[in-house]
């Protein structure tokens, strides 16, 4: 499948604005403190971790907008701290097959929602969700630009939405480089987001991508109170990135 312009930047930043959701229904996956990424039976503690897929397409104001990239954040609203796990594009020979089937049968609904089939493609990995967001490459432009602009790898150069959407690898068969790029530019949001005051005008950047390029399951109302908690803390919010 083309991969067509998008950044799983966005993702990473709406993940952290996104945080600490409480919803119900669903299962949750766990990761080890000590080892990021790995899955396992949500142990009961009186800390609750979520999991919130994060699901970037090329169009969504299209019949049949096509998959991207896609991570799962862990996070626990008591701490200042976003695990995110690469999924889609595969990054390496395990579960490659699978991966790409996941990706041929991303769909929306007429609503906005995930298709179905999708939803069941995306159990078979062996979790359940407390939430999905997806958003799409225009949404990228807005969310970076929003930001004042991001650093990307090496490059401390503080570069606009356009520019970095320009610099995503094309082509089939490109996710290696594709996967880079989206941990580069996510690394880059995360640093800029984390600074960025807990009082900002988050309405004025929703109105801009909501709902032709934003789509989502969750409650942003408390989501942002959630924001603001995580960024009552003494330690600034941190982000790990963990690409198998």
């Amino acid at each position: 499948m083309k991969v067509v312009i998008i950044s799983l930047a966005v993702i990473t930043f709406i993940a952290c604005l996104f945080l600490g959701l409480y919803l119900g229904g669903g299962l949750s996956v766990a990761t080890s403190k000590s080892t990021p990424g790995v899955l396992s039976p949500l142990t009961k503690t009186s800390i609750e971790q979520h999991t919130v897929v994060l699901i970037q397409a090329d169009d969504l104001t299209l019949s049949s907008p096509h998959l991207v990239g896609m991570w799962l954040l862990f996070y626990y609203p008591e701490y200042p701290q976003l695990t995110l796990l690469m999924l889609y594009p595969p990054m390496s020979d395990n579960n490659r097959g699978k991966i790409w089937a996941l990706g041929q049968q991303f769909a929306l609904t007429s609503n906005g929602k995930l298709s179905p089939i999708f939803l069941t493609l995306l159990q078979n990995f062996g979790f359940k969700s407390n939430g999905y967001i997806v958003i799409d490459n225009y949404g990228l432009t807005q969310w970076v630009d929003w930001l004042g602009g991001i650093t990307m790898g090496d490059d401390h150069g503080v570069q606009n939405g356009s520019t970095i959407l320009s610099t995503l690898p094309n082509g089939d068969n490109n996710e290696q480089n594709t996967g880079k790029w989206m941990k580069q530019v996510s690394m880059g949001v995360c640093s800029k987001l984390i600074a960025i005051p807990v009082d900002s005008n988050w309405a004025t950047l929703m109105n801009s991508v909501a709902p032709d390029h934003f789509h989502s399951d969750l409650s942003l109302e408390l989501l942002m109170g959630d924001w603001k908690k995580l960024k009552s803390h003494d330690q600034a919010i941190t982000c790990e990135f963990d690409i198998p």
